[in-house]
């Protein structure tokens, strides 16, 4: 019988030959936390109150409930038909899904987004003056922050443009 790394490495095999990268990201990170907590337990042993543990677990760490839900739901496909089984008994006893984090974020306000403009100026330095160490110094970062109020993406879609 597998433990829960094994079956997680079998998965990741030839993931990477069918997904996009950030796909496959997106899943070693979530595997990564499976197998700190539950990695050495073969399949059979994980049973719909080790997954609650799991969760409360993951909770204490600071965990999203959207996440810990994606790793499980990774945990009991990896587990087949045992995680069919599991899946359907945490369902009934209504486990299965924790609430996803209803505080995803406030607009900035004007005066918040006006500093935050602000802090992101390039310092212009005449000859002979002095810098302000508060600016930055990078001239990506202003018009990264623009498109970001401007677009409202996330910082990971910002950071993969090309």
């Amino acid at each position: 019988m597998l433990t829960l790394s094994q079956a997680a490495d079998e998965l990741l095999g030839d993931y990477p030959l069918r997904r996009k990268a950030s796909s496959v990201r997106y899943l070693k990170q979530r595997i990564a936390q499976l197998k700190a907590h539950m990695g050495g337990m073969m399949l059979i042993e994980i049973t719909p109150d080790i997954i609650a543990e799991y969760q409360g677990i993951r909770l204490k760490e600071g965990a999203l409930g959207s996440t810990i839900n994606a790793e499980v739901m990774f945990a009991l496909r990896l587990m087949g038909e045992i995680g069919d089984a599991v899946r359907l008994k945490l369902k009934r006893e209504r486990r299965i899904r924790l609430p996803k984090n209803k505080n995803s974020g406030t607009a900035l306000m004007q005066e918040e987004e006006a500093a935050l403009l602000q802090a992101a100026r390039v310092p212009v330095v005449i000859k002979g003056g002095k810098m302000d160490l508060k600016a930055t110094r990078s001239p990506a970062i202003r018009p990264a922050i623009m498109l970001a109020l401007n677009t409202t993406m996330r910082e990971s879609e910002i950071r993969t443009l090309r």
